[in-house]
């Protein structure tokens, strides 16, 4: 695995994850909102695949780190309310 990379990913997501929580503050959600979340923030990232051309690659990032950053909410939402262990 390349950290360097990894690192740099992870520092994205914790930058997207931080934006959120300026916008919407604190989110709670049952899991199946949390499902309809992730699933439109995971079909942008399915039209950024498909539509992938060299000079793309910028639009394909933003919809993989929100993709991310949602999985990265939902858990901490779950460990709040108990629906994650």
């Amino acid at each position: 695995m390349d950290l360097i990379f990894s690192r740099e990913f992870k520092k994205m997501v914790t930058t997207e994850r931080n934006n959120q929580d300026k916008q919407w503050g604190v989110q709670d959600h049952t899991r199946s909102r949390w499902m309809l979340i992730l699933a439109n923030e995971f079909a942008k990232l399915s039209v950024a695949v498909s539509k992938y051309k060299p000079g793309y690659s910028a639009e394909l990032l933003k919809h993989l780190i929100h993709v991310a950053a949602v999985c990265q909410v939902m858990y901490e939402s779950g460990r709040r309310n108990g629906w994650i262990e």
